[in-house]
């Protein structure tokens, strides 16, 4: 009757990796652009973090203290409002 001490295994849930969003602000003085990307980001939470990169020079980067559902919809309305080379997940 050894069975009976086995132990039982279970599967082990899957971990959803963290991404990280980088948004790329060209114009930090555009506050309608911001307010509108705060918005859009409040509709999505999740793990992923988000990492606001400021400026036409992208001298400045600031992680965003909410994480996001870094997915096809919050990319593809992010890509409406900002362009298509200002958001990358890596």
């Amino acid at each position: 009757k050894q069975a009976d001490t086995a132990p039982v295994l279970r599967p082990i849930p899957e971990v959803p990796a963290v991404k990280q969003m980088f948004i790329h602000v060209k114009n930090t003085d555009d506050h309608e652009s911001l307010t509108a990307l705060r918005q859009l980001c409040a509709k999505h939470p999740g793990i992923d973090q988000v990492v606001l990169v400021l400026g036409e020079e992208k001298k400045s980067a600031i992680k965003l203290p909410f994480n996001v559902e870094a997915d096809g919809t919050l990319i593809g309305e992010l890509v409406k409002l900002l362009g298509e080379d200002c958001v990358v997940i890596k």
